[in-house]
């Protein structure tokens, strides 16, 4: 599946636009597109401004790649097809257990500071793994 910004170059070469020029169409700044990095996201206030643009996309299509690049008269008016149901929920268990693991780091990056500001601990250090030698 293709990422967002892809989704997006597809949509402005369908419309006939350079990036640039699908930018200003859609009232974006310079770079609000062309930036995104591979796998990025883009904020609900651009997505806004390129729907208010061009009323005929499928944001499930834009969002998730689900389905065709633009409505027909039968997904019109859905708002959330099942598929873009089960795609939100995935990534939301996606981002709880990223977000459970980062909670971890974070209250461990916490311990060893405290540690390190009583004296109770010398710094940890970090090493890469001594590498295995293996015989020919």
């Amino acid at each position: 599946m293709s990422d967002i910004k892809s989704r997006l170059k597809q949509l402005a070469n369908s419309k006939g636009f350079s990036m640039r020029g699908f930018e200003e169409f859609c009232g974006l700044t310079r770079g609000n597109i062309s930036n995104i990095l591979p796998g990025g996201a883009i904020g609900s206030d651009k997505l806004a401004k390129i729907l208010d643009a061009i009323p005929d996309i499928n944001l499930a299509w834009l969002i998730s790649g689900i389905g065709e690049m633009f409505a027909t008269p039968d997904t019109a008016d859905k708002r959330c097809p099942a598929d873009m149901s089960e795609f939100f929920y995935n990534k939301t268990l996606e981002q709880a257990v990223e977000l459970g693991q980062l909670r971890e780091q974070l209250a461990q990056a916490q311990r060893e500071i405290e540690a390190y500001k009583t004296g109770k601990n010398e710094p940890i250090h970090h090493h890469a793994p001594t590498p295995i030698k293996i015989a020919p």
